[in-house]
């Protein structure tokens, strides 16, 4: 399985783990179905060891896990870091999973 991840989002997740004390910890990646037409939502979470199913990836010296369900979905996704006036945040692209949404969704 492979990922990558742009250098804003290797830095805020670096900062992120320091904040926490957790820069041993993982980063869990996970993707579920967002509404009824197939839509997938991405998560993310800071954990301190992986589950007995989980895949282990480390990309750019940071480790991820991500669990069965959402391996497929999650497999050559690009993790990105958007900073904005907002706030800003991480997004997450995958070549597995078809834009759009029927629902009323984007």
């Amino acid at each position: 399985m492979q990922m990558v991840l742009t250098s804003e989002a290797q830095a805020q997740l670096r900062e992120i783990l320091a904040k926490r004390n957790a820069l041993g910890g993982f980063v869990r990646v996970s993707a579920r179905q967002a509404c009824g037409c197939g839509r997938i939502g991405y998560s993310m979470g800071i954990e301190q060891s992986p589950g007995a199913q989980d895949e282990i990836v480390e990309v750019s010296g940071l480790r991820f896990v991500v669990d069965p369900e959402s391996r497929e979905y999650v497999d050559g996704a690009e993790i990105g870091y958007s900073a904005d006036l907002v706030g800003g945040g991480f997004t997450i692209e995958s070549p597995n999973v078809s834009s759009g949404c029927g629902c009323g969704g984007h």
